[in-house]
C-alpha cells in the first residue's frame, strides 16, 4: 500500500551520496519497511555507491531506478 507520506529527508547544499544515505536511513528509523519496499530514484551517482546499496540491502528494500536517458520515467 503506497501512502506518499514522507517519512525521511535530508537537506544541504549538494547532494553527495551521504545526503541521500543519511535520508534514506532516516526513513528507515521513522517507519519500519514493508516487506517489498520499492526505493525509485534516477541514476544520480549518490544511488548508485556502495554504501546506499548496501542500506537498501540491510532493509531488504528493493531498488529502481528510472530508464537511462529518459528523464520522464522518474516522473
Amino acid at each position: 500500500m503506497a501512502s506518499k507520506q514522507v517519512v525521511g529527508w535530508q537537506v544541504g547544499a549538494k547532494m553527495p551520496q551521504q545526503l541521500v544515505t543519511s535520508a534514506l536511513q532516516r526513513a528507515f528509523w521513522s517507519q519500519l519497511p514493508a516487506l517489498g519496499l520499492l526505493v525509485h530514484s534516477d541514476r544520480g551517482g549518490q544511488y548508485c555507491g556502495k554504501a546506499y546499496r548496501q542500506l537498501l540491502h540491510d532493509h531488504q528494500a528493493l531498488r529502481s531506478q528510472s530508464s537511462r536517458g529518459d528523464c520522464d520515467d522518474n516522473a
